[in-house]
């Protein structure tokens, strides 16, 4: 017969309110854990790409919230490609490049799930900011997409048109962008015409892959040399 000693019952007691104890505790983190995962919710986010359109040798730097998001300094004509960023009122910051001399800042609303060009436009020396909205719905079968964007600072309104064709585009001025249009697909030979002069600037031949998006812009100084001539970029989309 075995026989319990008063200390033995006590401890089996305290024991028992242990277990007790560890169960309610339980209970409690896994109901916590539950309802955290259940309210969790991803923040919305948006896609930018930002564009050096200033003409000059300067390269940036640029940071959202004053947190730096490109790798590398953009050289004039580069762009970041379209990087993931929390959607709302975002602040934009322009360091030059290799410091943390701000040069420029903005606000933009991101909606999201929508892409966005941001493009660094004006002077180097004065650089601005212009945001484009992006449509990168796909085009018709067997078609492709272009638009035109006029970021020559003092190069007056532009033509986008095609050697020994009609024009694409007309009378874009500085900062504004003209609306995706539907294109064939081929190899292209883009001129830009300033209107103020009537000049035509003639652009690399390219070409236009069907089911591709793209974005034509001018760039440049009229009284620039070299790179910072009046000229004209092709930038995919997609």
């Amino acid at each position: 017969m075995k026989i319990y000693s008063k200390t033995n019952q006590l401890n089996l007691r305290g024991l028992f309110k242990m277990l007790m104890l560890c169960a309610v505790i339980g209970l409690v983190f896994t109901s916590c854990m539950k309802d955290s995962y259940s309210n969790y919710q991803a923040q919305p986010t948006a896609a930018l790409n930002v564009v050096h359109a200033s003409p000059g040798t300067a390269s940036f730097n640029f940071a959202l919230d004053n947190n730096f998001v490109n790798g590398p300094a953009l050289l004039y004509g580069q762009r970041s490609g379209y990087l993931s960023a929390y959607a709302g009122k975002r602040l934009f910051s322009l360091t030059s490049g290799g410091s943390t001399q701000v040069v420029a800042t903005d606000t933009m609303t991101l909606v999201p799930n929508n892409y966005y060009s941001l493009f660094i436009t004006g002077l180097n020396t004065a650089p601005t900011f212009f945001l484009t909205q992006d449509d990168l719905t796909a085009p018709a079968p067997g078609k492709a997409k272009i638009r035109f964007a006029q970021l020559s600072p003092n190069g007056g309104n532009f033509d986008l048109l095609i050697k020994g064709g009609a024009a694409l585009f007309s009378n874009q001025a500085y900062q504004t962008v003209s609306s995706f249009s539907s294109i064939d697909p081929g190899t292209y030979n883009f001129q830009l015409k300033a209107d103020q002069t009537g000049n035509i600037t003639a652009l690399d031949s390219v070409a236009i892959n069907p089911g591709h998006i793209y974005t034509v812009w001018s760039k440049g100084l009229v009284n620039g040399s070299d790179d910072t001539a009046i000229s004209g970029k092709v930038m995919e989309n997609n």
